[in-house]
């Protein structure tokens, strides 16, 4: 346990930390959007020194993209609590009661790793017990992030050895197929007597075709008999996390409408709000418009460089007119248009909360995302109360 501890210390200090100086909520958010820009600016970079030719080097650098963005946005939710917590006194005791347990534990691990007595006038405050708490849990969801983005690369890795092989196997079937036709005679005017065994060969060369085929049907087999199925996996993992919550799933159709009528069914069960995917795309595209400065830096071309303003509005005509997929993007920006929290649940991560300390009195709106649902990608349902 002291190892942790220490391990803790060390990503706090790696990133970075809460800042020693007072500052005004203004301040903090002015901080926050430099950050961005500064994380931005990092990605990009990470982006530019993948060629497109190594695939390798592109997953290493996505990970550790999502990696950087996950522990940003954490750092910036927890900020914004532990400001508004220090600069509006609670009502009472809740503040801390809710993490006693957990203070108690820590304040018990950092005595016993620091080899010596600590006297009562020396122990740690409660408060920075919660923050360090907190600070835990949030490092330990990094550590199951990274642990997923590992395996998925390792299996990227072995489907795509597989690929390159049968595609081996293929091309030297055809090549051997054709140094066989080439021995062969290529006359027309032969003999009765020359012409017999041509059948025989043509025979040969048919079983072999076929034995080669059954060979390479026999392994697809082995090896689709080997995978794992990722939907059922998934399947089963987030019914038994909504089940745990309460909530059962409202399907959604597949299509690239799913968030939105996602969150058009969450409005209308949660918040008696009726509407629909085509006016949230606009209500969505607009907000994105006015508020350009919050979305634009996190927008970028293949190639790794930031959008212009031109190709960012481009982005948002797209986003109200036709079918194109929404992202966490989007979500951000409906979860500001309507002043209200939203929650991801997913598989092998802990919920996702997005402006949900900034909206901490509303009822959230409460999704479910799917990775491995269907063949066409990402895809998001409603999750509705047990009835």
């Amino acid at each position: 346990m002291a190892n942790e501890v220490h391990d803790t210390s060390i990503l706090l200090s790696e990133s970075q930390q809460l800042p020693a100086k007072k500052e005004t909520f203004d301040q903090l958010q002015a901080r926050h959007k430099k950050e961005l820009k500064d994380l931005v600016a990092r990605t990009t970079s990470l982006k530019k020194t993948a060629t497109k030719g190594d695939k390798k080097r592109r997953k290493e650098v996505q990970a550790e993209i999502v990696k950087l963005e996950t522990e940003l946005h954490a750092r910036h939710e927890l900020e914004i609590k532990i400001h508004k917590d220090t600069h509006s006194p609670p009502s009472n005791s809740s503040l801390v009661s809710g993490h006693n347990n957990d203070a108690a534990v820590l304040e018990k691990t950092l005595v016993e790793s620091s080899g010596s007595d600590i006297v009562a006038s020396e122990k740690v405050s409660s408060t920075l017990l919660l923050h360090l708490c907190a600070y835990e849990t949030i490092f330990k969801g990094f550590g199951i992030l990274k642990s997923i983005l590992e395996n998925v690369k390792i299996k990227a890795d072995k489907q795509e050895e597989k690929e390159e092989e049968d595609i081996i196997d293929t091309l030297l079937a055809r090549l051997e197929s054709m140094k066989t036709e080439e021995k062969e005679p290529k006359t027309t005017i032969q003999s009765k007597d020359k012409q017999q065994p041509k059948p025989k060969r043509q025979q040969k060369r048919k079983e072999r075709k076929a034995a080669k085929f059954k060979e390479m049907q026999e392994q697809g087999e082995k090896e689709a008999d080997g995978q794992i199925n990722m939907q059922a996996i998934e399947r089963t993992a987030i019914q038994e996390l909504t089940k745990s919550m309460g909530l059962s799933i409202k399907e959604i159709t597949p299509d690239g409408h799913c968030l939105y009528n996602a969150i058009a069914d969450q409005l209308q069960f949660r918040h008696n709000i009726s509407t629909n995917y085509k006016d949230l795309r606009k209500e969505t595209a607009n907000y994105m418009r006015e508020h350009f400065d919050d979305f634009l830096p996190f927008l970028t071309t293949e190639s790794g460089d930031p959008y212009n303003m031109e190709q960012f509005q481009k982005y948002c005509d797209e986003l109200e007119s036709t079918a194109t997929w929404g992202g966490q993007l989007e979500v951000n920006a409906l979860s500001k248009a309507y002043k209200l929290p939203v929650h991801i649940v997913q598989m092998d991560s802990p919920v996702l909360k997005i402006s949900d300390v900034e909206f901490s009195g509303q009822q959230p709106i409460i999704l479910s995302y799917h990775r491995h649902m269907y063949g066409l990608g990402e895809h998001y349902n409603s999750l509705r109360k047990n009835e």
